[in-house]
């Protein structure tokens, strides 16, 4: 019996007007983290100049049927080091296509002199597990991602958490209530970088600078003031807790909640996520999902109190390339 044919390819770069096409495929291949083409424009017009990115399309007879792309992470730049992805539509999984836009990509990338790949899978995606791991990528952290249903939370588990953290002192005051000033801005942009410096990252944290901070965060189309919590100690902000909107279904994202050092194991953190549920609930909105490091155990703790239900979890990976070598 003969092998199939090897179906034939054609690999074309993406264009500005492949924005709706490219959110339907994605959204295919991953359908429960869909995001509009309104969305995907906003972060790729938001990536810092420095960062070098390009996306291409595998079309099969001019139908896409996957797409690939390398760029370079705001959050952990280095001029060689590069996130690559490769994501075929399910029905035409199997079939070559992804080892050959992966090629192509890494092809691309030889100019650049990589010294390493990043990439990520979710820990159920067998497929791309073996895929990745056929081409020398390892794994460098897990994140757990876990959910949590809004309308059956129970508040009463918590009577009185909230004015007990309030009682020592601290407020938590949502950015809706909190008039915009450049004072403002500036002291939520310093309390976003030392919180940042916390979260367990695969490879050394790289900020954002203050304009593309404002532009990534506050001008963000998933923006959610009322759910933007803000602990503050005085006028010192201490606590921040935030929630994200999505475009494309009335699920949320947890974004970023930490406590300065000095604040930490005093309640601060749960008290402030108390408060945006109460938003949300309030709203109707039905599904929270977060992601925490594997041995991040302060954060996953306060999610397991709170009844957040563990999901598989997503790993990172990396390859590490010989200089001036091949990818």
């Amino acid at each position: 019996m003969q092998p199939p044919a090897k179906l034939k390819i054609e690999i074309r770069h993406f264009t500005e007007r492949d924005y709706d096409v490219f959110a339907s495929v994605r959204q295919r291949v991953m359908p429960e983290y869909p995001m509009t083409a309104s969305e995907l424009r906003f972060y790729d017009q938001q990536l810092p100049e420095k960062c070098k990115s390009e996306r291409f399309f595998a079309c099969v007879r001019r139908e896409i049927v996957a797409f690939g792309d390398y760029h370079q992470s705001p959050f952990a730049y280095h001029p060689q080091k590069f996130d690559v992805g490769v994501f075929v539509l399910p029905e035409f999984q199997s079939k070559g296509i992804g080892t050959e836009l992966y090629e192509y990509v890494a092809q691309k990338l030889q100019p650049f002199d990589p010294i390493t790949l990043r990439s990520f899978a979710r820990e159920d995606y067998q497929q791309s597990l073996r895929f990745l791991a056929k081409r020398g990528f390892h794994e460098t952290m897990r994140a757990w991602e876990s959910r949590l249903d809004i309308k059956s939370f129970d508040f009463s588990r918590y009577a009185g958490h909230v004015g007990k953290v309030e009682a020592s002192g601290i407020k938590i005051i949502p950015l809706s209530q909190i008039p915009r000033t450049p004072e403002r801005d500036r002291k939520l942009y310093e309390l976003d970088l030392i919180l940042s410096e916390d979260v367990p990252h695969p490879d050394p944290f790289t900020p954002l600078e203050y304009e593309n901070f404002l532009e990534r965060f506050i001008e963000n189309p998933g923006f959610f003031p009322e759910a933007y919590q803000i602990a503050m100690d005085g006028d010192e902000y201490i606590g921040m807790s935030n929630l994200w909107k999505s475009q494309a279904n009335r699920d949320l994202q947890n974004g970023l909640t930490g406590v300065k050092r000095e604040y930490r194991r005093k309640g601060i953190a749960l008290a402030m996520k108390l408060k945006n549920l109460q938003v949300v609930k309030e709203q109707g909105y039905p599904l929270i999902k977060t992601w925490n490091e594997s041995n991040n155990r302060g954060m996953l703790s306060i999610n397991e109190e709170m009844g957040f239900v563990k999901q598989p979890s997503w790993i990172s990976f990396a390859k590490d390339l010989p200089a001036s070598g091949p990818p």
